[in-house]
């Protein structure tokens, strides 16, 4: 997969729904932008106008870097991606539980859903 691919497949809005930390076992939780924030170097503000991107087009290379870093998820690399892929692969109903459990899904995760709804960005990769 060339970098343009990539880019394309695996826009800021699909690496902020995998920004996500292990807990118990198999379960993890979503990262808060706060968290992305502090990991990233980049202000929380920004975070979220990142995140709510569906194209890299306006993102220079050194905050798309730091954003991918903050939220630990890398589409650039296999073993993130073939993650990612897998995911989608599991039972529609337990998708993004995470997401849904979060103290976050109102004020952050269902805006980006939403946009990415809107922009036709897939969520099956």
């Amino acid at each position: 997969m060339t970098t343009w691919e990539v880019l394309k497949k695996y826009p800021p809005c699909i690496v902020r729904v995998f920004a996500k930390q292990p807990t118990k076992g198999t379960r993890v939780r979503a990262l808060s932008n706060e968290e992305i924030s502090i990991e990233s170097g980049i202000p929380v503000e920004r975070v979220f106008q990142i995140s709510m991107s569906t194209r890299w087009d306006n993102i220079s290379v050194k905050e798309m870097r730091a954003f991918i870093k903050g939220c630990g998820f890398d589409p650039f690399n296999s073993s993130d991606r073939n993650r990612a892929n897998a995911y989608f692969r599991r039972d529609f109903g337990r998708k993004f539980k995470y997401l849904k459990d979060s103290p976050w899904f109102e004020s952050t995760f269902k805006p980006i859903i939403m946009k990415m709804e809107r922009d036709k960005v897939s969520l099956h990769l």
